[in-house]
């Protein structure tokens, strides 16, 4: 469990303040980032991740039934793509974190190129 900004920061005796571990700053700092970016997405309306990996990691509200990624390991590394939360059949597949936490099942792209 990610230790709280009070917990790491905390207070010492003036002449031997408390140094917090790096390591613990660097869990709390993701931890808010990642949570920051997820209610961002909440907030627009748009649950569009950077990376598979980012979505694994999002406690995706249950509100919403369809993400979007921009890549699998890193942006644009054709990978992305829309998943929803029902069984259509595909094997690629994640699981979303959290209490909310389902599979995402990847959507068939059906361009204008391809038939459907």
């Amino acid at each position: 469990m990610v230790k709280t900004a009070n917990e790491i920061w905390q207070d010492g005796p003036i002449g031997s303040p408390f140094e917090p571990l790096k390591p613990d700053i660097r869990e709390w700092g993701t931890d808010l980032e990642q949570n920051m970016a997820a209610t961002l997405a909440v907030a627009n309306g748009n649950l569009v991740f950077p990376t598979k990996t980012d979505a694994q990691v999002a406690a995706i509200p249950s509100a919403f039934h369809g993400v979007s990624l921009r890549g699998g390991a890193t942006i644009g590394d054709g990978l992305g793509g829309d998943y929803i939360d029902t069984n259509n059949g595909s094997t690629d597949t994640f699981v979303s974190a959290g209490v909310t936490a389902r599979t995402w099942y990847r959507v068939a792209d059906v361009g204008r190129s391809r038939p459907s």
